[in-house]
């Protein structure tokens, strides 16, 4: 595998504080995965696309040997202006966002690692475009995610404590 195609979305509740990502991976034409996860301790949506945007690069090297992540090209889809230019470094993370920090920096550690990363920010429930339907895809398993946690149906896990395992492993 040398390139992937992932996109990525998150979902929050402001009234019950639940929150949800959603990540799709297309690796090949015959060749998809899907991520959803229930998570707490989102500050609003923004903070979750920055959490979605991790999750992408985290899951990937993971999931492959050192060889493999090192030669992998990954163009990430997502909703979020506010993430891609965190990313970028065009926007600077806010007093009281310290976290997103963390995710920025971590995020760049797994992209110095790869062939290449290019984060593109497409517009949101934009119909029946290929672009379009994968985005609404990840709109989905985001909403999904935060819809279980907001209705007490599944697991949930505080999106701090779920950075720190990850980065551990």
């Amino acid at each position: 595998m040398s390139k992937v195609v992932a996109f990525c979305d998150a979902s929050y509740d402001n009234k019950s504080l639940a929150g949800g990502v959603g990540v799709y991976y297309q690796c090949a034409p015959s060749d998809d995965a899907s991520l959803s996860l229930s998570v707490s301790g989102m500050k609003d949506c923004n903070y979750g696309e920055v959490f979605s945007l991790w999750l992408v690069l985290c899951s990937l090297a993971q999931t492959m040997t050192e060889k493999e992540f090192a030669n992998l090209s990954v163009v990430v889809y997502l909703d979020s202006d506010h993430a891609m230019e965190l990313f970028n470094g065009t926007r600077q993370v806010k007093e009281g966002r310290e976290f997103e920090t963390e995710l920025i920096k971590s995020a760049h550690s797994y992209s110095d690692k790869m062939k290449g990363l290019e984060i593109v920010c497409v517009k949101s429930h934009r119909g029946f475009s290929p672009l379009g339907m994968a985005n609404e895809h990840c709109d989905r398993l985001a909403k999904k995610a935060m819809r279980a946690m907001r209705d007490g149906l599944g697991a949930h896990r505080p999106i701090e404590e779920v950075f720190k395992e990850k980065v551990k492993s």
